[in-house]
């Protein structure tokens, strides 16, 4: 082929190429292009934009009526709910415990209704009632006792150890301490309308007021001791057996409270004894009255 005709052939190939592609319809494509965009906020200086006015006239809130107050160790106010409840409370619980069985020890737990021997621990305090209507047991204290308080109208022994009664006492049986080493102690009120001794050891009232009109309170073989109380009515005995004392120690008053001697027991004075009211005591032979102290009595 001439070159003049190569030429012109190839020509007409790419007219008819193009005249083919004209006519066809082909989708338009569109380049789009994805970018981060940033906010921007452009202020000249004569520009200005009106911010809403704040209120803060917020309502006032009553810390007392409304949050409880802050303690130390307590996290958040839910921890506080009824926190008020109980401070208005005392913080220690208390628990009543009935004697159930007939004669027994203390510390036997199947004697009381509660099923546990009561005795004070922790926060746990105790107020026992012995009072049982169709027999007549004898309870031994066999054990360290202390409890926050006492009613009883049985007979009890103090045998072993201390016996101890922080709160009100209301006696219309029998208390005796019984053991050479046993101590009982009260140191509340105490009304007495029934028979407390010591045959032994030490029976002691201590800071107490005790009430005892009609009634006696008897060293009998061992050591009735009054230190910083009140006994009103009632007579103090010292009996005749070895080791009967009664000592009075600390800031004590006796009203109306006459003191019996049969033979040759002992009442000692330590600290300041007060006699007060009318009666009559009579000291007979071998009895020793020992003041150690100042001894009170109105003229």
């Amino acid at each position: 082929m001439k070159l003049g005709q190569f030429f012109f052939a190839r020509q007409a190939r790419r007219a008819k190429s193009s005249r083919s592609k004209r006519g066809k319809t082909h989708p338009r494509r569109h380049k789009i292009l994805l970018e981060p965009l940033e906010s921007r906020l452009l202020l000249s200086a004569d520009l200005q934009i009106p911010v809403p006015a704040l209120n803060l006239n917020t309502p006032s809130i009553d810390t007392d009526d409304t949050l409880p107050a802050l303690t130390q160790g307590v996290e958040s106010p839910d921890h506080l709910a009824g926190l008020e409840a109980i401070e208005s409370q005392p913080l220690l619980s208390g628990l009543v415990a009935h004697w159930i069985g007939g004669s027994g020890n203390w510390s036997d737990p199947t004697k009381w209704d509660i099923g546990v021997v009561p005795n004070n621990s922790g926060d746990t305090m105790y107020t026992v009632v012995i009072d049982l209507t169709d027999a007549d047991p004898v309870i031994t204290v066999d054990q360290n006792v202390t409890i926050s308080g006492l009613t009883n109208a049985e007979s009890m022994d103090v045998q072993a150890g201390t016996f101890n009664v922080s709160g009100a006492v209301n006696n219309t049986g029998t208390i005796e301490v019984v053991g050479t080493s046993a101590t009982t102690t009260f140191s509340n009120n105490v009304i007495n309308s029934g028979t407390i001794s010591a045959a032994a050891g030490i029976l002691r009232f201590a800071s107490a007021t005790v009430s005892n009109v009609g009634r006696t309170i008897t060293a009998d073989g061992g050591i009735v001791e009054v230190a910083n109380s009140t006994m009103n009515g009632g007579t103090l005995v010292a009996t005749d057996k070895a080791n009967s004392f009664v000592r009075f120690s600390g800031d004590v008053t006796l009203n109306g409270v006459p003191w019996e001697d049969p033979g040759t027991g002992e009442f000692q004075v330590h600290g300041t004894t007060r006699l007060l009211g009318d009666y009559e005591t009579q000291l007979p032979a071998g009895y020793r009255l020992v003041v150690q102290s100042d001894w009170w009595a109105p003229a």
